[in-house]
């Protein structure tokens, strides 16, 4: 885990406890991206057919997902969103519920 994913959670320590399997697990669960995985994090959306893009949807610059950790039904990733030279890196913070995975939190962690 970077140092900045280690001091969110150092400053929010009831969101930690929350979070304490997937954090402290070395071991990664089997799992699958699928239609169930939330299609759209802040403004950018994810998409399993390329056939079915949305058009209206305008460039919007680089996204980079890294630190994709998955643990039973919780899941935590950092997801950096930047247009040309600037751009925010925030820590989302996904639960499965019902079957679907919807984002808990997405919080500002770094911007450039």
């Amino acid at each position: 885990m970077d140092e900045y994913t280690k001091a969110y959670f150092e400053k929010n320590q009831n969101i930690k406890k929350i979070f304490h399997d997937v954090i402290g697990n070395k071991a990664y669960s089997t799992f699958t991206l699928d239609s169930n995985f939330p299609k759209k994090i802040g403004k950018y959306y994810f998409f399993f057919n390329e056939n079915e893009q949305d058009k209206t949807i305008k460039y919007a610059g680089r996204i980079d997902i890294i630190n994709f950790k998955v643990y039973k039904d919780k899941a935590i990733l950092i997801l950096t969103e930047s247009v040309g030279k600037y751009g925010v890196s925030s820590i989302v913070l996904l639960i499965k519920k019902d079957g679907d995975w919807k984002v808990y939190k997405k919080h500002a962690i770094l911007t450039i």
